[in-house]
């Protein structure tokens, strides 16, 4: 994962009207502090995974942006953003490996979710979030009017 550079990618965006903190998983963590430190957050960008149920702590109005995995997409999360009222954007990660590169020549998405072989390699991948993928968090962010 390319946080760092996302972080900064981010911050020269928005400026230094917004605040922007990393939360990382830690098994210590409370939901009660889990919920007090998402209540307020305006965007909530995620790899996608169970930490995107994290949604339901955020006030109506706020987006979640997920990063799904190369070549996995699975819209688990988005029914239940949009019950909540939480905005929710997406975008797939490039491939960042020649595994990755060489998996995708000639297969799609829709062929990839079929196997459970081909699921399970792309859902084990990390992610980053390439020029494309900041650009339309960029996007998703405006189009909230923050």
């Amino acid at each position: 994962a390319n946080v760092d550079e996302v972080i900064d990618f981010v911050a020269g965006e928005l400026g230094d009207k917004w605040d922007i903190e990393v939360l990382e998983h830690d098994p210590q963590h409370s939901p009660c502090m889990l919920a007090a430190k998402l209540q307020d957050v305006d965007v909530f960008l995620t790899p996608h995974g169970f930490q995107t149920l994290l949604l339901l702590f955020m006030r109506q109005g706020a987006l979640v942006f997920e990063v799904y995995p190369y070549l996995y997409y699975k819209p688990a999360y988005q029914p239940l953003s949009a019950e909540v009222h939480v905005h929710h954007a997406y975008v797939m990660a490039a491939p960042f490996d020649w595994k990755r590169r060489v998996a995708g020549w000639g297969l799609t998405v829709e062929r990839c979710m079929q196997y459970k072989i081909c699921r399970s390699f792309a859902r084990g991948s990390d992610v980053e979030l390439d020029a494309a993928g900041r650009a339309q968090l960029m996007k998703s962010i405006r189009e909230q009017n923050y």
